[in-house]
C-alpha cells in the first residue's frame, strides 16, 4: 500500500494513526530476508536524505507512571551472532549524544551497563574503546573524562573492584619514550597539594605495601624553583619526606 505526498503546500500528514486501545498501533512480523544494505533494507526502513529534520523520533510525556522503557531493543536467542546495535557515523558530529539533564535517582547513572553472563571466554572484556587509526593529534586521548564544573567535588573516575584482579592495568607496548602513566597537576592552594595518594591497609597477616618495584628505579626530575620536591610518606601516624634529587 504505497503512500505518497507530492503537494508541498499540503500540510497534512501522509499517514497519522491515534490508538486509544490497549493493542499495537502497528505491528511488524517479517518473515521474510530482506537483505542487509541499510540504505535499502530493512523490515522497517527510513529512508530520510530528502529531510533535513529528524528521521526517527521517539518522545513521551507521560511521568511516573511508565511500565516500560521508551525504547526497547532484544536479541533473545543465545546464538544470535551479530551486532544488536550497530551505528556508522560519516559525518562530523558525535555518533551517540547522551545528555541527562535531571539527577539521576539513587545508585543509577546517566549511562549503565550490566554484565549478567560469566566472562569466560578468551579475550573477553566488558566495554571496550579502540582505535583502528594509525596516527592521530598528540593532544587527543582515546578516552576523555571531563569534570568541567570548578565547585565538582566527586572523583572524574572511579573504580571499585572487589574481586582479585588489578583495579586498573595498563599493558604499554610501544617503541617510544612517554610515560605510561602521566599525570599534569596543576593547583593553587596555599596548603600543599599531592598528586598521587595512595591508601594502603592489610586486614591479613600480610604487610601493605603502596609501592612495589620490579627490576626499575625512581628518577627525579632536576630541581628547580622555589619550591620543595620531595616524596611524602605516611607510615601509622608518622610522616616521612623522601627528597628527590639528580643524580
Amino acid at each position: 500500500m504505497p503512500i505518497h505526498t507530492a503537494n508541498l503546500l499540503n500540510s497534512s500528514k501522509s499517514l497519522s494513526i491515534t490508538n486509544t486501545t490497549t493493542d499495537n498501533t502497528i505491528s511488524i512480523d517479517q518473515n521474510g530476508n530482506v537483505g542487509t544494505d541499510v540504505s535499502t533494507d530493512g523490515a522497517l526502513h527510513i529512508e530520510n536524505t530528502g529531510n533535513t529534520g529528524i528521521g526517527l523520533g521517539v518522545y513521551t510525556n507521560i511521568g511516573a507512571t511508565a511500565d516500560a522503557p521508551l525504547v526497547s531493543i532484544k536479541a533473545d536467542n543465545t546464538a544470535f551472532d551479530q551486532n544488536v546495535i550497530d551505528i556508522v557515523n560519516d559525518g562530523t558530529q558525535s555518533a551517540l549524544y547522551v545528555e541527562n539533564t535531571v539527577a539521576p535517582a539513587n545508585n543509577t547513572a546517566a549511562i549503565d551497563f550490566k554484565q549478567t553472563a560469566a566472562m569466560t571466554n578468551a579475550g573477553n572484556v566488558f566495554f571496550q574503546v579502540q582505535s583502528s587509526v594509525a596516527d592521530s593529534v598528540a593532544s587527543t586521548p582515546l578516552v576523555r573524562f571531563l569534570g568541567n564544573s570548578n565547585t565538582w567535588d566527586g572523583a572524574v573516575l572511579d573504580v571499585t573492584q572487589e574481586g582479585n584482579g588489578y583495579g586498573i592495568e595498563i599493558d604499554h607496548n610501544d617503541a617510544g619514550t612517554n610515560a605510561s602513566l602521566f599525570i599534569d597537576r596543576d593547583g593553587n592552594n596555599a596548603a600543599d597539594i599531592p598528586a598521587i595518594v595512595i591508601d594502603v591497609a592489610n586486614a591479613g597477616a600480610g604487610g601493605a605495601e603502596a609501592f612495589r618495584f620490579n627490576g626499575s628505579e625512581i628518577i627525579s626530575a632536576a630541581i628547580g624553583g622555589s619550591q620543595d620536591k620531595k616524596v611524602q610518606v605516611n607510615v601509622a601516624g608518622t610522616t616521612y619526606y623522601i627528597p628527590l634529587h639528580t643524580a
